[in-house]
């Protein structure tokens, strides 16, 4: 089974569990849990979507550039807050640089890379990044 394979039928499998959660009344406390368990499961397979779609983008790497207006890009794309973002950081666990997973957010005008993989790092010209479009 293919990567696309698996994403029709984690959509099939989350719209049928959806379809559980919002057609069937709960007549009582037990089948109420038993609904919110469903409901749950739904969410969770809908983020897995949602992660396959973003590993399934071609990434751009470069390293971090200040346009004239004060933000940052990559490639010509302007980086704003929120935007998805790769760093490529030193990891002292493993003892080697990886690439860490994130955001571009900002804090009284100064821009950092909130990383979802460990400590949040200030966006330098030349950081080596990739962006997925």
């Amino acid at each position: 089974m293919n990567k696309y394979e698996i994403e029709s039928k984690i959509r099939n499998l989350r719209l049928y569990l959806e379809g559980i959660v919002n057609n069937e009344k709960a007549e009582t406390w037990e089948d109420e849990k038993i609904k919110n368990s469903i409901d749950s499961l739904a969410d969770r397979l809908y983020d897995y979507e949602q992660t396959m779609k973003y590993y399934s983008k071609k990434p751009q790497e470069s390293r971090l550039t200040l346009n004239s207006s004060g933000r940052y890009e990559v490639n010509d794309i302007e980086l704003t807050c929120g935007h998805g973002l790769e760093m490529y950081l030193y990891d002292s666990y493993e003892e080697c640089e990886i690439w860490c997973e994130g955001r571009v957010e900002a804090d009284n005008g100064e821009y950092y890379f909130l990383n979802l993989d460990g400590a949040n790092k200030e966006l330098e010209e030349g950081d080596l990044v990739r962006v997925r479009i």
